[in-house]
């Protein structure tokens, strides 16, 4: 009984400390919001299709996004680095990496920037990179459009 019991305290403790890690990176700026039609992959996540929102996370890096759907059942932080354009965005943008039928997040683009944000690929992607044979290495480009900051496309 005694093992049961902390059985089940190690499983919702291991719930809800994800969530209150995540809720302690407070969010920042404008929000891109986009409506994604495919599950896709964040770092070590696949997150449902569904509307979600994208915002700057306030820690001790500003390297991390937020990525969290609007009805705040997926959640994940997007570790990234900085990727230069040729010229400043008219539209924001979500550009994933297509691998067959999986789907990877892999930059970040608010309007009016020059200066986007590539998501660091996860050891799935890589892995899945590593393991294509005879196919082309690269992926296909999906970009979803994003008229302004804080609108549904």
């Amino acid at each position: 009984m005694k093992r049961t019991i902390l059985t089940i305290g190690i499983f919702v403790v291991g719930l809800l400390v994800p969530a209150i890690l995540l809720d302690g990176f407070a969010q920042s700026g404008p929000a891109l919001v986009a409506k994604v039609s495919f599950s896709f992959n964040v770092c070590r996540e696949q997150l449902p299709a569904g509307k979600y929102t994208i915002q700057h996370a306030i820690s001790s890096s500003s390297h991390r996004l937020v990525v969290r759907s609007d009805d705040g059942r997926s959640v994940d932080i997007a570790c990234t680095v900085d990727i230069q354009g040729r010229k400043a965005v008219a539209e924001g943008r979500l550009i994933f990496n297509r691998y067959s039928d999986q789907y990877f997040l892999a930059e970040v683009w608010w309007p009016g920037d020059q200066i986007g944000h590539e998501v660091l690929k996860s050891e799935r992607e890589t892995a899945l990179i590593r393991g294509l044979s005879g196919g082309p290495k690269k992926p296909e480009k999906v970009i979803i459009k994003i008229a302004k900051p804080d609108e549904p496309n």
